[in-house]
């Protein structure tokens, strides 16, 4: 009867420690252009994830990531993405590059109708 007991609580010992702790941890920074100037709501996501934030108006953002290890994805309408490992740092500040090939993609549609009286 001990030895079973022994073996079950040894089991659950195992397979308690078996599970990895996650750590989240807190990225803050700015996303500028070449200039020193903000790009606001610029797009932010963690790589592999569906954890993602956008910068604020003056180009701040923070987001949690999975961890130490893990890449920030950076992208703005304009501007070249940019992918950059944490590589354990809690302050990323980012300068995005403009790019030409870019704004040739975006096209902009509308449509209004309007009830004639």
């Amino acid at each position: 009867m001990r030895s079973g007991l022994f073996v079950t609580v040894l089991g659950l010992m195992i397979l308690l420690f078996s599970f990895k702790k996650t750590e989240t941890i807190t990225i803050t920074g700015t996303v500028n252009d070449e200039q020193g100037q903000a790009i606001p709501f610029a797009s932010i996501t963690e790589k592999g994830t569906s954890f993602g934030t956008a910068a604020n108006s003056n180009g701040s953002y923070s987001i949690k990531v999975s961890g130490k290890n893990s890449t920030l994805i950076f992208t703005a309408v304009g501007f070249e993405t940019k992918e950059i490992k944490v590589k354990g740092r809690n302050v990323i500040d980012i300068v995005l590059k403009v790019s030409s090939s870019k704004l040739e993609e975006v096209v902009i549609t509308g449509h209004h109708a309007q009830k004639q009286f």
